[in-house]
């Protein structure tokens, strides 16, 4: 289907630069009165005696300014809608304030190596720099933390992992074996839905349907992205390839990915501009089912009219796909008919979304039981939409 990112601060204890503090003993006090109020000091005041050292007459000393130490933070990621729980480490103090792009944030557990603090929201994507401020002191880590456009409530990946079996035995020899594959990218957050490549609602049918979603892809730098389960598939990243009306099908072998499968997607090791995450649970390949009305198990095709009452195994998908292709007398391709309609285990396609209907054509009927895990992605709060799809595929006459 179609396929459409620090500096240290040196530093170090007063008391193990430059030899430690010095401490004198102060002058003894004078055994009568004088003619004057000055005490008089030890070595008076020839080159700044003792009394004028660290504190004055009293002989004591001043305390230095505390200088706060940022090393690092983790993640150093999130939306820029704010509210990213992040850890700081370093060196704080009581008095220790943070600041992300200048904008205070709310420290919410403090320790004296590590605090615990909550993104504001960003005015701006992309890198910014995280301070960190006692008093008159400061540190600071440039281009620490990254933005990104927040995505609540929108997709925020494309894609699909899939697996197709066949019905009936009136296919050319060999017998169609089963087939498994995917696509994938990761996008700016959009309104994108699998459901969508193939009508604009659900319920709905289109005759040679291109109203596509539009998506921009963000190009994480990487050349693949990895699904982890009871089996490894590695999909070639989209990313180069996306765009509006693309369709294509990365095939793996089909004993990689099974019916039933869920799997997790690694993180990808990108470039700098892309934040290395997981998401457990990416998607579930639904379980097999088939096409139970109109009979597309026996030897030999079974005719189809213009309206197709559709009834199939079970439910339990978040959507059912339909995918009618039609050939004509001569075998040429004729248009396609999509839906994406409830998986209520029935659907009837009306006649009418056929412009025109014949006899002695050749349908092919495909459904896929559609799965979406619909979880969070943590870079920007935005929606993961991959498409875990069960596909079966029969075919028939035109009646």
């Amino acid at each position: 289907m179609r396929n459409p990112m620090r500096a240290g601060v040196v530093w170090c204890f007063v008391a193990g630069c430059g030899g430690g503090l010095s401490y004198y003993k102060p002058a003894p006090e004078p055994a009568g009165p004088t003619t004057d109020d000055t005490v008089q000091g030890q070595g008076g005041n020839n080159g700044g005696g003792n009394n004028n050292n660290g504190g004055g007459n009293n002989g004591g000393t001043t305390e230095p300014a505390f200088v706060p130490v940022l090393d690092a933070l983790t993640p150093n990621f999130g939306s820029d809608a704010g509210g990213r729980v992040v850890e700081l480490t370093g060196t704080f103090d009581a008095d220790t304030e943070v600041f992300v792009d200048g904008e205070p944030a709310e420290i919410s557990d403090f320790q004296r190596d590590r605090l615990e603090i909550v993104v504001p929201p960003g005015s701006v994507t992309g890198w910014v720099d995280v301070e960190v401020v006692s008093g008159t002191e400061s540190a600071t880590l440039a281009g620490a933390f990254q933005y990104f456009a927040d995505g609540t409530g929108l997709s925020g990946t494309i894609g699909s992992l899939w697996y197709q079996t066949s019905q009936g035995n009136y296919w050319a020899d060999p017998q169609p074996e089963p087939a498994a594959g995917g696509w994938f990218a990761y996008i700016e957050p959009s309104p994108w839905e699998r459901y969508k490549d193939y009508a604009n609602a659900l319920g709905d049918c289109e005759f040679d349907f291109s109203d596509y979603v539009s998506v921009t892809a963000y190009d994480p730098g990487a050349a693949r992205a990895t699904f982890t389960g009871a089996n490894v598939v590695v999909l070639p990243d989209a990313t180069a390839e996306i765009g509006p009306g693309w369709f294509a099908a990365n095939l793996v072998p089909g004993v990689d990915v099974s019916p039933g499968d869920e799997f997790d997607l690694d993180p990808i090791a990108g470039d700098r501009n892309w934040p290395e995450f997981d998401r457990p649970a990416a998607v579930k390949v639904p379980s097999a089912f088939r096409i139970t009305s109109p009979n597309l198990d026996g030897n030999t095709l079974p005719n189809l009219n213009r309206t197709l009452q559709l009834q199939w195994a079970g439910t339990g998908g978040d959507y059912v796909l339909i995918y009618l292709d039609r050939l004509n007398a001569s075998g040429d391709p004729d248009g396609v008919v999509t839906c994406a309609v409830p998986d209520t285990g029935s659907f009837t396609v009306p006649g009418n979304t056929w412009p025109n209907w014949y006899n002695g054509g050749t349908l092919y009927v495909q459904l896929g039981r559609v799965s979406v895990q619909a979880n969070s992605l943590e870079h920007n709060n935005s929606l993961n939409q991959i498409a875990g799809t069960y596909w079966t595929v029969g075919a028939g006459r035109t009646n």
